[in-house]
């Protein structure tokens, strides 16, 4: 029987998210190795005062992965929060600079089922292969793969629960797991620096936020389909995006292509 189809099914969504931070200006803010040791014990730190658990990560050079656990999403917003400005501090010290450091607040996606879980626990994984720095999980430094068979710093017991994996027995099923060649239903760092600069671009050619656009149904129009066609989003990226009902996109896809 395939391991995803024994686990017990539970309902994810709005505990499970996927969380993509990126240097601004797609700059390499997590570019020395000292940087990324330092971003990887902030969230480490910052977990201890924070009801959140981290299921995995990966610290890339200019942007980071983190799929995180929690009942609050007050609790998410605050980790992220208290992480992010103490890297800014940090990072614009060393580097002897000022102003914005992340690009935006950071993107959130909803886990919403087991597969997607495990789609986007092996796509975080494999992010330094895709991007051609190691040939094997396990050789990267800054992604929690080696944590799961080594010694545990961010990932704990719990974490390990929480992807639905026995804490006495689980290191067959997790290589299982990480042998998903087709993923799915997870957003791409490219789809979302496109997605960004796509509504950024609304933002400032209309002079008000996204949020404020999106009332008017000709512009909430444009933009879906402006998602859809340059980026090449999916109907359901584009709703977690843009915070609509997926329904609305597809009704909205539909009547233009007529």
């Amino acid at each position: 029987m395939n391991f995803i189809a024994r686990v017990a099914r539970k309902n994810y969504t709005s505990c499970y998210f996927h969380i993509v931070v990126k240097g601004i200006n797609g700059e390499y803010i997590f570019r020395k190795k000292e940087y990324m040791e330092k971003y990887k014990n902030l969230l480490k730190k910052n977990l201890i005062n924070h009801q959140v658990n981290i299921l995995a990560y990966c610290i890339m050079n200019n942007h980071a992965h983190i799929l995180l656990y929690t009942e609050e999403k007050s609790e998410m917003s605050n980790f992220m929060q208290k992480t992010n400005t103490s890297y800014a501090k940090y990072y614009n010290f060393y580097e002897d600079r000022e102003g914005y450091v992340f690009k935006g607040r950071y993107y959130t996606q909803d886990i919403s089922s087991l597969k997607q879980l495990y789609n986007c626990l092996v796509y975080i994984h494999k992010n330094p292969i895709k991007a051609n720095l190691v040939t094997k999980m396990e050789n990267y430094l800054f992604s929690s793969y080696q944590e799961f068979f080594q010694d545990k710093e961010i990932i704990d017991n719990k974490s390990i629960k929480l992807l639905g994996l026995n804490v006495d027995n689980y290191y067959d099923d997790l290589i299982k797991i990480h042998r998903i060649e087709n993923i799915t239903d997870i957003f791409d760092i490219k789809e979302y620096v496109d997605s960004q600069q796509i509504l950024r671009k609304y933002e400032n050619n209309y002079e008000k936020p996204i949020k404020r656009l999106m009332e008017q149904k000709e512009i909430l129009e444009k933009i879906v389909v402006d998602l859809n066609q340059k980026s090449g989003m999916s109907i359901r990226k584009i709703a977690e995006v843009i915070e609509i009902n997926k329904n609305k996109v597809n009704k909205i896809l539909k009547e233009n292509k007529e």
